[in-house]
């Protein structure tokens, strides 16, 4: 078998393929685009790396059965505390960046899930989480990702390994300190936890885009999944009598998250049973302000601002005192996509709970924290606690009213001072046709330059059947470049771009507009493309467009010839045209653009008779023999 093709980006060709048929990493967090040096530059793959000790799984699940699954648990936490300047491999980039570099591995896990006691980089400076085969990326974080509490937490990173890479350009001011606290080792797959029942109107678990959802469109806006500490739970979002959006969020005590939580909006299916449920609009950080056990409840503040790409509402509530003769319960049962249950007798109460029983729908582990509504849509308490995990399941909310006094709510949710016993929901965007949402781009990366027919990639996400406009580092697509094949995925054809690196795809729909990083890459080996060639033709007035792809500052020799015959000095050159070297023309020597990844030439055709076939190829040159070869493209003048 042969050996891959080494490339200059640190990894092979065998890799490239790789990743275009496993796909690619959900654009998760508040990012930022950027490329890892380790990915780009010829540094050392060798780096310093921390094994953590074997994890007891079965000891850990018997340990969730006998808790009841409350709340519902993925991962358990694991210490690290390294600092990546003192424990991490320091290179020197191509450009000067400093580039610091770090791996972990927790042998069985899923997933690895970051938790920063500091996070602190440099202006200009950026982090990176990708796995040893170059497949799974995320990042970059930057300095806008600093929290005032100094630490930092990073959703779930598919594999049981992961390289942590901050690189630090000559430019950067500032200190640069980021140490690793725990790492959430994932023992039961948090990207596949199974849902239970098919999300229809007949299941027992009901997608809160089905029918019986319909009309509850802030409500949905506002509930949230939340991640902390390896623990999956629920909340939603609460409003104030400020109606100012400040960022407090409902949960239920038992859950105990803290500030290095992870709170996911719009987790849901774009249609009932049908569509997919993108996990990638999400922030991190937030403060608790009050929790009680006996009433199973708690009130936390969201440190970071909430991207309004995401539509966030905040729920209204009731300090009421009355049952309600309809309720219905919003949250993640078994931490998967929004379900809806309904209880169509009402609720009924004791002295810290309001109770009540599913015509339709249930709760399991993870629903915890979601919250109980009444029928004008406002929050009457947070899930606490079911009798059972099947269909016509009883189940306990803690009384909103109860914790209202107990916690002395009013100085967070009523700053004005008006004595409210009810509030209505605050809706800044209001509750319209969904906004689109790109959970990932299949497969993540293209190269610079493709020959013939351009790179398609697929776009995953939610609510895109009414994209109207999409566009690539800010190149419009026409319609022609991409095709919509559901309301989860568009499939585009990917125009060159001017750089090398990370660029944003965006999509934008009457709702809104969504954005997902894709990685252009240069090319490993040296390739050309004819504008309009064979089968295709070439039109005398506009010339012979050709470009050249491959690393920055490779040289590139051109050549053209009538014949497809090959041109053979083995252990030299081994041209696929030119007819044993009697009908080759040089084309002169061309230089690799490093920003853009490739270099373009056209050639007249003036007094070139229609009809007459043309062929072009491209040799590299790096003062070695024999000379690396490109592919060979044709084309006929038509005009």
């Amino acid at each position: 078998m042969r050996s891959p093709t080494r490339s200059p980006l640190g990894f092979t060709l065998t890799a490239l393929l790789l990743g275009a048929a496993l796909g690619a990493p959900a654009f998760a967090q508040v990012r930022q685009p950027g490329l890892p040096a380790g990915l780009s530059s010829e540094l050392p793959t060798e780096v310093p790396s921390v094994t953590l000790e074997p994890v007891d799984v079965p000891r850990l699940l018997a340990e969730d059965e006998a808790r009841g699954h409350r709340p519902f648990r993925y991962g358990t936490l694991l210490p690290v505390h390294k600092e990546i300047l003192q424990y991490g491999r320091i290179d020197a980039a191509e450009d000067g960046s400093m580039v610091v570099r770090m791996a972990i591995r927790s042998p069985g896990a899923h997933s690895l899930g970051l938790e920063f006691t500091s996070f602190h980089l440099p202006e200009g400076a950026q982090l990176f989480l990708y796995d040893d085969a170059r497949l799974e990326m995320l990042g970059a974080y930057t300095s806008e990702n600093h929290r005032e509490d100094g630490g930092f937490v990073i959703e779930p990173f598919p594999g049981d390994h992961v390289i942590v890479e901050v690189l630090v350009p000559p430019q950067s001011t500032g200190d640069l300190r980021v140490v690793v606290g725990d790492v959430i080792h994932d023992y039961r797959d948090v990207r596949m936890i199974p849902v239970g029942g098919d999300g229809g109107e007949g299941g027992c678990l009901i997608d809160v885009n089905c029918a019986q959802g319909d009309n509850w469109g802030v409500q949905k806006q506002a509930t949230v999944r939340t991640l902390s500490g390896g623990s999956l739970c629920s909340g939603a979002l609460i409003n104030n009598t400020a109606n100012d959006g400040t960022r407090y969020l409902l949960t239920a005590n038992h859950c105990g998250q803290g500030s290095n939580t992870i709170f996911t909006f719009n987790y849901q299916r774009s249609g009932c049973s049908t569509g997919s449920a993108p996990t990638n609009q999400t922030v991190s950080g937030a403060t608790l302000l009050v929790t009680n056990g006996t009433v199973d409840s708690r009130l936390m503040r969201i440190n970071s601002n909430i991207p309004t790409s995401y539509n966030p509402a905040w729920a209204g509530w009731s300090r009421s005192t009355s049952n309600t003769n309809f309720a219905f319960a919003l949250g993640h049962p078994g931490g998967g996509p929004k379900k809806i249950s309904v209880d169509g007798n009402g609720t009924s109460a004791n002295t810290n709970f309001y109770v009540v029983t599913w015509s339709d729908g249930t709760l399991e582990g993870g629903s915890s924290g979601g919250p109980l509504f009444d029928a004008q849509g406002r929050i009457r308490g947070p899930a606490c606690c079911v009798n059972n995990f099947t269909c016509n399941q009883t189940a306990n909310f803690g009384r909103f009213n109860r914790f209202w006094t107990l916690g002395n709510l009013a100085q967070w949710l009523d700053p004005l001072g008006t004595n409210a016993t009810t509030l209505d929901a605050f809706a800044p965007g209001g509750s319209v046709e969904p906004a689109p949402s790109l959970a990932s781009v299949t497969p993540f990366f293209v190269l610079a330059v493709a020959p013939d027919e351009p790179y398609k990639v697929a776009l995953n996400g939610s609510a895109l059947s009414s994209v109207t406009k999409i566009t690539v580092d800010g190149i419009q697509l026409t319609p022609l470049q991409y095709t919509i094949l559901s309301n989860s995925q568009i499939e585009i054809s990917v125009p060159r771009v001017n750089k090398i690196g990370s660029v944003v795809v965006e999509v934008t729909s009457p709702g809104g507009t969504a954005q997902a990083l894709l990685s252009v890459f240069p090319n490993p080996t040296p390739v050309i493309d004819l504008a309009n060639s064979e089968p295709l033709f070439l039109l005398s007035a506009v010339g012979a467009t050709v470009t050249m792809g491959g690393n920055g500052g490779d040289v590139m020799l051109l050549f053209g010839s009538l014949s497809n015959v090959p041109s053979s000095l083995p252990g030299v050159v081994e041209f696929g045209i030119g007819n044993n070297f009697a009908a080759l023309l040089s084309l002169g020597t061309h230089v690799v653009n490093p920003v853009q990844g490739w270099t373009s030439v056209t050639f007249p055709l003036t007094g070139v008779a229609p009809g007459t076939t043309i062929h072009f190829q491209g040799a590299k040159f790096t003062g070695d023999l024999p000379l690396i070869m490109s592919n060979v493209q044709s084309g006929t003048v038509l005009l």
